[in-house]
């Protein structure tokens, strides 16, 4: 913008300039005959290439088609640059994201949406605490995938990491380039839609999407929602404080899980029994000696709310 405005500024110089000599010129040759005549004589009048003096509003006219020819390669030009792909983009805002995550925390969680940090940690120190628990994986993480959904509005931008057996994916909103709130994770804000559809489930429908809920907050290291699903007087008997359920939770999942069935096998206390068989999503054979079986016992609530038990 700055090299259009010293532009337009130097060819107003150039056009006072030069309507200032053509002015010289003029009374020049009217006070001074001889002159005239010899700079008359050394052009041939014959001669079809000999140029007519320049009016002022020929050198406007050429000023203003300059000047447009100027504006339309600018034009061009930042079109072309800021033209860039979806993969760029979003492999932009991944990198914009994780490095502050590592980095700058308070950016990061500022940069979350405000309604989903809020639902999701509360306050800053929880989020924190998050970032200590997942920031080895962070620092060894290069962007590999992407999808990119448009939307009224807005860009919703999914990336993540090119370990495939990787499940966690960061949710990026744009509204304009560089403008963008984040998501940790697609299920902490649940649309009405998706509120209707869950309505309208069977139970074993219900048992099967609050079950996998529960498992991608485990395997995203989602231990503060995870921990609060459980049944209160579970979790009091069982891990009186969060530090006491991640040292349990860790190394009973795999990084990834499949879901090959789960089953009712009855109903204690109010709460509906489900065993799951869980295989390693990351293993080619998903039914095979590499799968684990938990049992759970699940109670629903208000809404979308359901509380957990499971046998240890």
């Amino acid at each position: 913008m700055k090299k259009l405005k010293y532009f337009i500024i130097l060819l107003i110089v150039i056009l006072v300039v030069a309507v200032g000599v053509l002015v010289y010129i003029n009374l020049n040759a009217e006070n001074n005959p001889e002159t005239n005549t010899i700079d008359q004589g050394q052009i041939d009048v014959e001669d079809p290439e000999a140029s007519e003096p320049i009016t002022p509003e020929e050198i406007k006219n050429e000023v203003e088609k300059s000047l447009a020819r100027e504006i339309e390669y600018q034009d061009v030009n930042s079109f072309m640059t800021t033209t860039i792909s979806d993969e760029r983009m979003a492999k932009k805002y991944y990198s914009d994201f994780t490095y502050k995550l590592l980095y700058m925390p308070e950016a990061a969680y500022e940069q979350l949406d405000q309604e989903y940090r809020e639902k999701r940690f509360g306050n800053y120190d929880n989020f924190l605490s998050y970032v200590n628990d997942i920031a080895g994986v962070i620092a060894g993480e290069t962007f590999g995938r992407y999808l990119v959904d448009e939307q009224e509005g807005y860009t919703l931008y999914t990336a993540a990491g090119q370990d495939t057996s990787d499940p966690r994916r960061y949710y990026f909103r744009e509204t304009s380039v560089m403008q963008y709130v984040a998501y940790l994770d697609d299920y902490t804000l649940v649309s009405e839609d998706e509120e209707r559809q869950y309505q309208n489930m069977s139970e074993g429908e219900k048992v099967q999407y609050d079950l996998a809920k529960f498992i991608s907050m485990v395997e995203q290291r989602d231990y503060l929602q995870s921990y609060n699903l459980l049944d209160e007087e579970f979790r009091n008997s069982n891990f009186p404080t969060i530090n006491d359920f991640k040292d349990y939770i860790k190394n009973q999942y795999y990084s990834d899980n499949y879901f090959n069935s789960y089953n009712k096998v009855g109903e204690e206390n109010g709460f509906l029994k489900y065993e799951l068989v869980l295989s390693n999503n990351a293993s080619e054979n998903l039914i095979d000696e590499d799968s684990i079986t938990k049992v759970f016992y699940i109670q629903f609530g208000e809404g979308m709310d359901f509380k957990l038990r499971f046998d240890m």
